[in-house]
């Protein structure tokens, strides 16, 4: 892989975690040290999860890259299907995309997909650290900025934002299930 390949795939994984951070971001819970929490997580998850699957790639191969955009689909749905019944009181809680269990979750969903691309940099016999390096820093970065767009957008919106939010991990997680069929 180039540097050039490595950098594009670095941003084309880093898209999820960005597109969950702007919802995140529309949360008023967003601080700076929630912010932080989550941009830190993201990148971790998207550093580790290439290293984990280019160790696994020989044993999981198969099951990695079919089954990452179900899981996915499944862990930012339910996170949706929770924001948008909060935002409307049905849980009697606030609803906080911040909270520590909360924010795992979804830094695992948006790095499912980083798990399959180990076995791809296993394959294109690249040095798996640099390259996971990369991919930790484009999704640490892309999250913070997709943070600070959510919390932007936020103050435009007419209705609550956790709604919108909710609404977009849905939509991310339909997207992320309709490329997995087709």
């Amino acid at each position: 892989m180039t540097r050039f390949e490595i950098f594009a795939l670095a941003a084309a994984l880093a898209m999820d975690a960005f597109s969950v951070s702007v919802s995140a971001g529309m949360n008023e819970n967003c601080t700076f040290k929630n912010a932080a929490k989550m941009s830190f997580l993201f990148g971790a998850f998207q550093f580790f999860m290439p290293v984990a699957g280019n160790g696994a790639a020989l044993l999981f191969v198969n099951y990695t890259r079919r089954f990452a955009p179900f899981i996915t689909f499944v862990v930012l749905s339910f996170l949706g299907v929770k924001m948008m019944v909060d935002s409307r009181g049905g849980s009697g809680l606030s609803p906080n995309p911040f909270k520590n269990t909360e924010v795992l979750l979804l830094a695992f969903a948006t790095s499912v997909d980083a798990l399959a691309a180990g076995v791809s940099i296993r394959a294109a016999d690249c040095d798996v650290l640099s390259a996971a390096a990369v991919i930790g820093a484009a999704a640490a970065l892309l999250s913070a900025a997709g943070l600070c767009i959510g919390k932007f957008t936020r103050r435009l919106l007419p209705f609550p934002a956790e709604l919108a939010g909710g609404a977009a991990l849905i939509i991310i997680a339909v997207k992320s299930l309709i490329e997995a069929v087709l």
